[in-house]
């Protein structure tokens, strides 16, 4: 009965257990945030990471740090839709590291495992979206904040200690290790962004926007992976940051989605009084594209340092699904962008397809007599347009999703109908006429009394051309019109050239044979040439031919 009773407790267990968020399995591990996070730890957990889920996760080197670290960029999932997720744009805010980090590890083990963070199912989340993460855009930065002087050549000390005012404890820094502030470069507001005059640990913001080498590879992911949505990691005050001027959609929009991940976060929502300070890379991705952008700080207030390890905890309970939900926002912005294009598209789609339609009066409609098949240069120009714009549009239809390229594909389908219709009859018009052109220069030789076994083959070659094409012209009576102009009449002069030239051939090997003294093989020969002379259904035949060919058969009687 007790081991029923055990039995029965454990089902239970595990039972209840799997209704539940499960904590990282030991052997996945591979992330510990509950320390201080170095640049060393990111690059080698991100490769484990690659190693451990290498169909979920790709890892991308972006760019080089000011002192040539790398800059990590690591996509997780396997959808189209893209949200971008960063940590440290501030040196001294490297605990966001640990946030992107671990987030990395938990949703790829979530994945593997088919569980659910807070609601979000995740294999349904990255089945349909890639989360790109940048999780230390600053590594120089944190690097100097985290190890001091150390970690930097001997030659920079100098430099290092001046932009901070000074001092060597490092605790406070926030730009790059070349004094300029990432999260000051960006150009939204740059120019009337407050700023010292010189590089410093913290607030300058260079020369121009993006000059520093972080903030250039920060960009070029993001304009290469379209992101919907982007969630930029700091650490002070427990707020979110999501109001950047935006008006009417947009504001609703970005409010109602700042106002779900307020809900998860338990954040403040914050709208600042003035805007004057507006380059860091919200404001940009805001302003620029036009896209939805959220700040989120994740720590108490601290004073010119970083926070503590242990505020990781907490920011990890108010943040874990925080991912998930910009993958799963982004995956609905991005259906809205997709249906909005494939609307678009479905309208040019249909003027192109109504232009198309006028191609049928050239190949089919308007095809009376012999002298309709030909190629008039209105077709051939309409023809040629309607390739080109619909080449042009199936560019755009390609990355669409599939429920919205198999909508657009019955416009498609119609239109390659005609331009494949058209392009049999061009097809058809052009290898008739190069068999009539052929049959007319083989007919002149037969008249002179020439026999040309090379060019009969180019005849010959051409007129099964033409019957091939024929066979793939659109509706009976052209086809009809199609033999009569080209078939019949070029076909007639192959075989009269094949008459002849099988003849001919017959009595040059007579001669041959002669020359050797084989007297049977020579009347073989002649015996081959008299049965041919006697068929009744001889091709057409030309007097200049068939006076050479008397005059050598006489030579054997």
């Amino acid at each position: 009965m007790k081991k029923i009773l055990v039995v029965l407790l454990t089902f239970v267990f595990l039972f209840a257990g799997s209704a539940t968020f499960h904590p990282v399995s030991a052997a996945t591990a591979i992330v510990n945030p509950n320390k201080t996070y170095t640049y060393s730890h990111m690059a080698s957990d991100i490769s484990k990471l690659k190693k451990a889920y290498p169909d979920l996760i790709q890892v991308k080197v972006i760019g080089k740090s000011e002192f040539g670290r790398n800059i990590y960029a690591v996509g997780l999932g396997k959808g189209k839709a893209t949200a971008f997720i960063n940590g440290s744009h501030h040196a001294r805010e490297w605990l966001t590291t640990n946030l992107n980090m671990y987030m990395l590890n938990r949703y790829a083990d979530a994945y593997k495992r088919g569980t659910s963070i807070k609601g979000y199912n995740v294999r349904t989340v990255l089945n349909s979206s890639t989360l790109w993460f940048v999780p230390m855009v600053n590594p120089d930065g944190v690097t100097l904040q985290q190890s001091g002087l150390k970690a930097f050549p001997a030659s920079s000390h100098a430099g290092l200690i001046k932009m901070n005012n000074g001092s060597k404890n490092f605790k406070r820094w926030k730009s790059n290790a070349k004094g300029v502030d990432l999260n000051r470069q960006y150009d939204a507001k740059w120019a009337g962004t407050e700023s010292p005059k010189a590089p410093s640990y913290k607030d300058y913001k260079g020369k121009a926007p993006h000059t520093a080498s972080e903030v250039k590879a920060v960009l070029s992911l993001v304009n290469s992976i379209d992101a919907d949505m982007a969630l930029s990691y700091h650490t002070t005050g427990k707020i979110l940051f999501w109001n950047y001027e935006q008006t009417g959609s947009r504001l609703t929009r970005d409010k109602n989605l700042a106002k779900k991940l307020s809900t998860m976060t338990g954040y403040r929502m914050y709208t600042p009084s003035s805007f004057k300070n507006a380059a860091g890379f919200s404001d940009w991705f805001s302003r620029k594209k036009l896209r939805t952008a959220i700040t989120v700080e994740i720590s108490p207030y601290y004073y010119e340092t970083n926070p503590a390890v242990s505020e990781f905890k907490g920011a990890w309970s108010q943040n874990q699904a925080a991912g998930l939900f910009a993958g799963a926002e982004s995956a609905k912005m991005y259906g809205v962008r997709m249906d909005a294009k494939a609307a678009l598209l479905k309208t040019k789609l249909t003027s192109i397809r109504n232009s198309a339609k006028k191609l049928q009066s050239y190949y089919y409609t308007n095809v009376k007599t012999i002298a309709d098949l030909r190629k008039d240069q209105a077709f051939v120009q309409l023809y040629g347009k309607t390739k080109s714009d619909l080449a042009a549009n199936q560019k755009l239809v390609a990355p669409l999703p599939a429920k919205n390229r198999n909508a657009l594909a019955p416009l498609v389908n119609e239109i390659n109908l005609y331009i494949s219709r058209s392009a049999s009859f061009i097809k058809a018009i052009d290898n008739g006429e190069t068999a009539v052109h052929l049959g007319k220069l083989q007919e002149s030789k037969l008249t002179g009394g020439i026999f040309d076994s090379a060019l009969h083959k180019q005849l010959a070659a051409a007129v099964v051309n033409a019957q091939t094409a024929q066979t793939a012209l659109y509706g009976n009576h052209v086809k009809q019109l199609h033999s009569q102009k080209y078939i019949t009449p070029t076909a007639a002069i192959s075989a009269a050239s094949k008459f002849a030239l099988d003849r001919h051939a017959l009595l040059i090997e007579a001669e041959k044979q002669l020359a050797t003294g084989n007297q049977a093989a020579v009347q073989e020969k002649i015996a081959a040439f008299d049965q041919l002379q006697l068929q009744s259904n001889k091709p057409k035949l030309y007097p200049a031919i068939e006076k050479t060919l008397a005059d050598k058969r006489q030579k054997f009687n």
